[in-house]
């Protein structure tokens, strides 16, 4: 018991967000070991949530400790085979610059000054956690592909503590699904926790919901109704029902607005 309540407690092993009921139901964050779904619709906002994710991994986690080189910088790995780097820096920009002009209208030198310093995106030592971002085409790398970028990562001095994949559908799964789409999913959900208990990190990514589950959220939508989330199903959720098998834990998001505005 001694143990376990030890490896609960490491910092090397768990990681919180910037939303304390999310912690809540995380209990009490991003787990080591785990693979983390996010479901949501189409623009959904599934790529803006995984963002947020590494700007509040990196704000809330300034302890954050490496396991296997102390020396290392601990870092957050965002992989996009969705975006290119310069939407997810401009994305990103937005959400921790809040009220700047628009990014195409500035230097580059003004840019990074202010990620620096209004965006908290410095390396100091009282927040030395880094965030790497890396762009393949979509189902260019392969899962077993991933082992060897972080191995590159690592060799220059950083630890990956936590690797966010944008999307699970854009990664090639190791073990071929023959032009199944089901299979390649199982397979791909599957390696992804295996990476994550393997290297002892938390991976998180999404995946859009099916048509059908698309389909009730408009219709929902459509009729002025509330909650829509409450109008998927099991057999909404996604392509392959093994994604849900195969992660540790599943999350619907959905964007709505208010009746007001």
């Amino acid at each position: 018991m001694v143990y376990l309540v030890g490896k609960l407690k490491d910092r090397s092993r768990r990681f919180t967000t910037g939303i304390r009921a999310l912690n809540r139901i995380l209990s009490p964050g991003f787990l080591s070991g785990r693979l983390y779904l996010f479901l949501g619709t189409s623009g959904g906002f599934k790529s803006g949530l995984l963002l947020s994710c590494a700007k509040w991994l990196k704000y809330y986690n300034t302890d954050m400790k490496p396991k296997r080189n102390p020396a290392s910088i601990p870092t957050i790995l965002f992989i996009s085979n969705e975006n290119s780097i310069a939407e997810s820096v401009a994305r990103l920009f937005a959400m921790t610059v809040p009220g700047c002009d628009a990014i195409e209208d500035m230097t580059a030198e003004d840019v990074i000054d202010k990620l620096k310093h209004e965006g908290k995106m410095m390396l100091t030592d009282e927040n030395g956690v880094d965030i790497i971002m890396q762009y393949y085409n979509d189902r260019q790398i392969d899962t077993n592909e991933l082992y060897g970028i972080i191995e590159d990562i690592e060799n220059s001095g950083r630890e990956v503590m936590v690797l966010i994949l944008d999307y699970i559908k854009r990664i090639r799964a190791a073990e071929s699904g023959h032009g199944d789409e089901r299979i390649e999913l199982k397979n791909a959900s599957n390696e992804l926790k295996s990476l994550a208990q393997n290297l002892d990190i938390p991976v998180i990514t999404a995946m859009q919901i099916n048509r059908a589950g698309n389909a009730n959220v408009e219709m929902g939508a459509s009729q002025s109704k509330e909650d829509l989330a409450r109008f998927l199903g099991v057999t909404n959720v996604a392509n392959c029902w093994d994604l849900i098998e195969n992660s540790d834990w599943v999350c619907i998001i959905n964007m709505e607005k208010k009746k007001d505005d």
